[in-house]
């Protein structure tokens, strides 16, 4: 279902998800940060009634076609599912400080985002966090995001009845139609405009998180 791009400018969660999502790339942000042991990075923001998760992604077009080189593997808690074995490897790698932080927080609800890669770790998150947290609401905001799972993992995704997933992109952004073969994306979406010159028409100017931040 795409949802129009004005209704999401009105969204509250709108730009403080970007700039999480932006905050990840900077290695000085002051959000608490959790370093994954295969070179995922997430940050934290916890002010004790919203938990905001945001993963870091890439923008680079060289570990793109590192990264949709890889093959399917079972979803560990989504049985009869299958996703993306270089993004479960790469949040795996960061699962345990996620739950870790989890069982201590006070937070009623959490907002899971991401950019690019970042986008596919925030939804394999948040689907974990939504079956493993039943009595919370779950929020997922993510940008740029490729295919992260099967036809299978989409529709128990949709099933969640706690979990809801946006993705946001730009028109041909060639990373979202990444991986091609085997792989489903979440049905909620909303398209960006892509109207200012000064980003011009390459992929790294479709895939841009700050063209997205600008246009809210």
């Amino acid at each position: 279902m795409e949802l129009p791009f004005l209704t999401f400018r009105h969204n509250p969660d709108a730009r403080p998800s970007l700039e999480m999502s932006m905050a990840a790339y900077d290695d000085d942000s002051t959000h608490g940060r959790l370093q994954g042991t295969h070179d995922g990075q997430a940050i934290l923001n916890d002010d004790g009634q919203q938990l905001t998760i945001a993963f870091r992604g890439t923008e680079s077009v060289t570990d793109w076609i590192r990264n949709v080189m890889r093959y399917r593997t079972a979803c560990p808690y989504l049985p009869g599912t299958k996703v993306h074995a270089g993004f479960l490897s790469q949040y795996a790698g960061l699962q345990t400080q996620v739950m870790e932080h989890m069982h201590t927080s006070r937070a009623t609800r959490i907002i899971v985002t991401g950019h690019s890669l970042g986008g596919a770790l925030a939804t394999l998150c948040a689907a974990e966090l939504a079956t493993r947290f039943t009595d919370m609401s779950i929020a997922c905001y993510v940008y740029g995001s490729p295919r992260v799972g099967d036809r299978r993992f989409v529709q128990a995704i949709e099933n969640l009845s706690n979990l809801t997933i946006l993705r946001i992109h730009v028109p041909r952004d060639l990373v979202t139609n990444l991986p091609y073969f085997g792989f489903v994306h979440t049905p909620n979406v909303t398209y960006v405009p892509f109207t200012s010159p000064g980003y011009g028409f390459y992929l790294r100017a479709r895939h841009s998180l700050q063209h997205i931040l600008d246009s809210i």
